[in-house]
């Protein structure tokens, strides 16, 4: 099947008290390779030197492929969902925090958001608990997490999603 690599900088500024996400869509490439490349030019580029590499986000799509097959959510779902997510991680990682303080921590809130957006297109539970292990590990330099420790916190964020 093929696939196309789309390319996103994203980040969060504060404006009068409210976060405000801005996002850039740099392009659309036939390879994550390709895609890459791209970001290893933009990282040293004025005003993207500003912001960590982990602000570039690749997306993988498959062509001519419903890649949203959840039906329509609104945003309260959206966010009801991610509240969910956040309560998940943070009794995992025994954060006695509500989520909305968790989201104070930017590298945090940016890493539940890198695993938000794999929650509604992963096959199995066993892909989320990978996915999980990459973000921690690349985000927090946190190898520390067993393959189980992964599945766990997979397996209870899908079934409190009900998605799988």
């Amino acid at each position: 099947m093929n696939k196309v690599y789309f390319l996103q900088h994203s980040y969060e500024i504060d404006y009068q008290g409210a976060s405000i996400e801005r996002t850039k869509t740099i392009g659309i490439y036939s390879t994550k390779e390709k895609a890459e490349e791209v970001v290893q030019r933009y990282k040293d580029i004025e005003g993207f030197n500003k912001h960590p590499i982990t602000c570039f986000y690749i997306y993988e799509y498959d062509l001519d492929k419903d890649n949203w097959t959840e039906g329509f959510v609104g945003t309260d779902e959206i966010e009801a969902d991610f509240e969910i997510l956040t309560s998940c991680f943070n009794e995992w990682l025994d954060i006695k925090k509500t989520p909305e303080e968790s989201w104070e921590d930017d590298n945090y809130y940016n890493a539940l958001c890198e695993v938000n957006e794999k929650v509604y297109k992963v096959k199995d539970t066993m892909e989320l608990a990978v996915h999980i292990s990459a973000v921690w590990d690349a985000r927090f330099n946190d190898t520390s997490k067993t393959p189980e420790n992964c599945i766990n916190v997979a397996t209870k964020v899908l079934s409190s999603l009900k998605l799988k």
